[in-house]
């Protein structure tokens, strides 16, 4: 369910992006970037549930990471291709698919690379790249949560890290001399390399991990669903705040992803303390990155292309119905992208750990 929701936010910021003349309101819809921090968040639960049923087993780590390729990159590898197509066709991204980007998105390190390479490719490709970089993290990080005894450290590790970052930053920052052509990237604006980046996000994971520890320790079963419906309400409106709030706090959006988080994660306690089973959000969290990898296509191609000839398609009312109508057309051909790719690929993945030796 939280992936569903996950895309169906990075949807509506998207639309909101090439729908014009919209009113000072619908800036909410810009907030449905963090739909890409709820992904994250999942990641990192999942992630933990898949590990915790692998611990102990043979060749535990080469089944971490192959399980981890084969359900990243035939998708993504198609998408290279198809926005190589589209970008030959229609001038999409011109400049961006270099041959240098192209096989730095191949080998799955455009995370490491801040020129086009690392969300140009693929529109909303760093997010994979990050997304590689918490692989690689993982099992250390895992091993340091099962060192924790008291629980009270699940809560606190995220912010920890947090505030040593914010703190690190802000202290190289004074020193420009010192750190020469290194220093506009301590510069963490909103969609720069230094927000895409795996240190910036990383709190963003850690919230998704302590969110699995605490849920498989029971420790949301003390929680009244009154409760968690008031933290939930509370938490993503400071996410909000902090969002549109730029001038809040020196270097935002260091937090902001942090902040929503929290929130974000404060939905899955509402949803698991009132047993919410909403079936269609889990449909649509089923093809979510098949529906990640289509939506630029669809959206900033296609969309956008529309509104030109179509005036009409406008203002607050056009946000809407175009936001809807995209919707079921992306998650349409997503379910038809993860039939015939995705889930193929899993599949791939599956047989080539099933084949290990001494399984």
């Amino acid at each position: 369910m939280m992936r569903g929701l996950a895309i169906l936010l990075v949807i509506a910021v998207h639309v909101h992006q090439v729908i014009p003349g919209t009113s000072s309101y619908a800036r909410i819809a810009m907030y449905g970037q963090m739909g890409v921090q709820l992904f994250f968040v999942a990641s990192a639960f999942t992630l933990c549930n898949s590990y915790a049923y692998d611990r102990g087993k043979p060749h535990m780590m080469a089944r971490f990471w192959i399980r981890r390729y084969f359900r990243i990159a035939p998708g993504y590898y198609f998408g290279i291709i198809l926005y190589l197509i589209v970008g030959a066709i229609t001038g999409f991204q011109r400049g961006s698919h270099t041959l240098p980007n192209i096989l730095s998105n191949i080998l799955l390190v455009n995370g490491l690379t801040p020129t086009g390479a690392n969300n140009q490719v693929v529109p909303g490709g760093w997010s994979i790249g990050t997304e590689v970089l918490f692989y690689l993290l993982f099992p250390l990080l895992y091993s340091g949560y099962l060192k924790i005894r008291c629980k009270i450290w699940y809560y606190l590790v995220p912010p920890i890290y947090l505030g040593a970052f914010y703190s690190l930053i802000r202290v190289l920052y004074l020193f420009p001399s010192s750190l020469g052509s290194w220093h506009p990237l301590l510069l963490i604006a909103n969609n720069s390399f230094s927000y895409f980046s795996i240190f910036n996000q990383l709190p963003v994971f850690l919230v998704g991990m302590s969110l699995w520890f605490l849920y498989t320790r029971g420790e949301f079963q003390r929680i009244k669903v009154w409760q968690a419906v008031i933290g939930a309400a509370v938490l993503n409106c400071a996410g909000v705040v902090f969002f549109f709030r730029n001038g809040a706090t020196w270097q935002p959006f260091i937090p902001v992803p942090f902040v929503s988080a929290l929130g974000m994660a404060s939905i899955f306690v509402v949803l698991q303390r009132t047993k919410s089973n909403f079936t269609i959000l889990k449909r649509v969290g089923l093809v979510s990155y098949s529906g990640y990898l289509l939506n630029a296509l669809l959206i900033y191609v296609a969309a956008r292309k529309l509104t030109q000839y179509l005036p009409f398609i406008s203002g607050d009312i056009g946000l809407v119905v175009s936001y809807l109508v995209l919707a079921v057309l992306i998650v349409t051909l997503a379910t038809f992208l993860h039939a015939i790719i995705e889930r193929n690929g899993i599949r791939l993945g599956k047989l080539v750990v099933d084949n290990l030796p001494g399984r």
